[in-house]
């Protein structure tokens, strides 16, 4: 089952080792970082965007170090319990990265002197380009009486959001480009090569829309960790 997000905290949240997961190798032999690469944006300041990562393969017992190359450009953070939970060192397993600006850099999980790294490409978005995005997200009223002519909505909300169950924050496309997401929407193709709302899934957009979508996307709060 896959963790749900709660509070997060800075740097590592330290847990207590029980004495039956003691003995456990700290770490199995295809231990690695889920996604392996990430994806996420930035605007003028006025969105927040993260990410979340997830060291697959790390026993309960053993604690997890995040760091990012370049603190100028995103900052990482790990799990912390919610209101009324233990804490564990296993919650150090899952780190979110929240960015600062854009540019290219690299998380690290170590783990008793092993890393893994993972490269972090942060987009730059227009601005403007988050708000427009949220438009074009909403059902499309053009048609309807008292729309505004000119006025186009893409009606993601039906199948996503609130008034669905489909479902695309960062938690799920944190490990795609902009590329592949962009393709989903135009194709209905998504990047694992199954398809989306069995094919009817095919929208036309400009450049300026582009970027919209994607921001809204990118800024969406994740809702797990990746396993």
């Amino acid at each position: 089952m896959k963790r749900s997000l709660g509070v997060l905290i800075v740097a590592i949240a330290v847990g207590a080792c029980s004495s039956s997961s003691a003995d456990a190798p700290a770490l199995s032999d295809n231990a690695a970082v889920h996604p392996a690469k990430l994806f996420t944006g930035f605007d003028d300041g006025s969105a927040e965007y993260k990410v979340p990562a997830s060291l697959i393969g790390a026993s309960d017992s053993t604690t997890v170090r995040w760091t990012i190359a370049d603190t100028n450009l995103a900052t990482v953070e790990t799990e912390q319990p919610a209101v009324g939970e233990k804490a564990t060192t296993r919650m150090t397993h899952h780190a979110i990265v929240k960015t600062k600006k854009a540019g290219t850099t690299t998380l690290r999980a170590s783990v008793n002197g092993k890393t893994f790294d993972v490269p972090i490409t942060i987009t730059q978005y227009a601005p403007g380009a988050r708000e427009l995005g949220n438009d074009l997200y909403q059902e499309d009223r053009a048609s309807m009486p008292g729309g505004q002519p000119g006025t186009k909505a893409l009606g993601c909300i039906g199948c996503h959001g609130a008034h669905g169950t489909a479902r695309h924050s960062p938690s799920e496309i944190g490990g795609y480009d902009d590329a592949s997401i962009l393709k989903t929407i135009a194709t209905g193709v998504k990047p694992d090569g199954t398809t989306a709302n069995n094919g009817n899934h095919k929208f036309t957009l400009d450049m300026t829309e582009q970027q919209g979508i994607l921001a809204r996307l990118r800024s969406l709060e994740p809702v797990e960790f990746p396993q």
